[in-house]
């Protein structure tokens, strides 16, 4: 298993389920990552060049930047 897990929508799913409030959530997904510690999610945080602000929020699906 790599560090990294892409992730894609399948988008039959989501049309026979006509759920379309969680298709518009998932839009903005650019990737998921499964991580054994908070270590490796702080590096990985610090290698991002982000503007001069940035707001990170913990949410159960989890981190929104």
């Amino acid at each position: 298993m790599s560090l990294f897990d892409t992730h894609q929508e399948d988008t039959d799913d989501e049309e026979t389920n006509g759920n379309e409030q969680e298709s518009d959530e998932n839009d903005d997904i650019a990737f998921i990552a499964k991580l054994k510690s908070s270590r490796t999610l702080a590096s990985i945080l610090k290698t991002i060049d982000f503007a001069d602000d940035a707001i990170f929020c913990a949410l159960p699906t989890g981190i929104k930047i």
